[in-house]
């Protein structure tokens, strides 16, 4: 397993920290450290996703300012590419076709298919943390085992949606994501941080098409917190909050639909796993 830290602003570290896990132990078998000033070009980086392929760990992230947290950069697509298992840093990939790639605290930045494809996932959704907006929401491929983005490949979510963006995503598999959609639009400052008014969809990045998951209510998410989301079996299981209680819903990627089952007594759910 791979872990990072990174200092939450200048004053505190000018540092990256790669940390080589042994989770058969729980061991660190390795500490890396790198200079954090390249990939803090225009602001401080905030990272929203990480990917391993081969030899190689992709990085997504947004650039925020450190104690106003106002992003002000949401014009380009960043992936900073280390070589593995030294974690020297590569290249820092740039798109312009949307803006950075992932949102504050949601690791939704970046995925991989099952042929070592990798997308990237852009909303610069200001009802997830983002100060302004930017461009269209939008998914990016990078092929496999390259440090180029595919020009030909461009999945415009925003217009396909009717003016909608992504705000969570989870990879199923054979190129289907679950996702929570924000239903606000448009969206303004006052909708900054509320993670709200989400529906539940399909994504297909193979195809370029959404479905939308009738079955589950609109609900509000976790406030940017991880995406518990559990993909088992060929379903899909999640959380959702309710006005009378939250209850877990078994999701059908194939068919986008979906059926209630357990309520949960809890006001909030920080996890879902399987215990094998």
């Amino acid at each position: 397993m791979l872990g990072i830290e990174l200092p939450a602003k200048a004053a505190d570290g000018d540092q990256i920290k790669f940390y080589l896990v042994n989770i058969d132990d729980v061991s660190i078998i390795k500490t890396i450290e790198q200079p954090i000033a390249p990939i803090a070009e225009v602001e401080w980086p905030n990272i929203t996703g990480l990917e391993a392929i081969g030899e190689k760990v992709y990085m997504t992230y947004i650039q925020m300012h450190p104690t106003t947290f106002a992003t002000d950069f949401v014009d380009t697509t960043y992936v900073a590419v280390y070589s593995y298992p030294d974690m020297k840093l590569e290249t820092i990939m740039k798109d312009t076709r949307t803006g950075p790639a992932g949102s504050w605290s949601a690791f939704n930045g970046i995925i991989k298919t099952e042929n070592g494809d990798l997308y990237t996932m852009s909303n610069t959704s200001m009802a997830n943390g983002f100060s302004k907006g930017g461009k269209n929401a939008a998914f990016l491929r990078i092929p496999a085992g390259t440090t180029v983005f595919d020009q030909n490949y461009f999945f415009d979510f925003e217009s396909k949606s009717g003016g909608l963006k992504p705000a969570h995503i989870k990879y199923i598999g054979n190129g289907l994501i679950f996702a929570e959609v924000s239903t606000l639009n448009p969206q303004t400052a006052a909708d900054r941080w509320s993670d709200k008014d989400l529906k539940c969809s399909i994504i297909d990045v193979y195809n370029q098409t959404i479905t939308d998951i009738d079955e589950i209510p609109i609900h509000s998410g976790n406030g940017g917190r991880r995406f518990t989301a559990l993909v088992d079996g060929g379903y899909v299981y999640y959380p959702v909050s309710t006005t009378d209680g939250i209850y877990i819903y078994r999701i059908d990627p194939k068919t986008a639909t979906a059926e209630r089952g357990a309520k949960v007594s809890t006001s909030f759910v920080g996890g879902f796993f399987k215990l094998n």
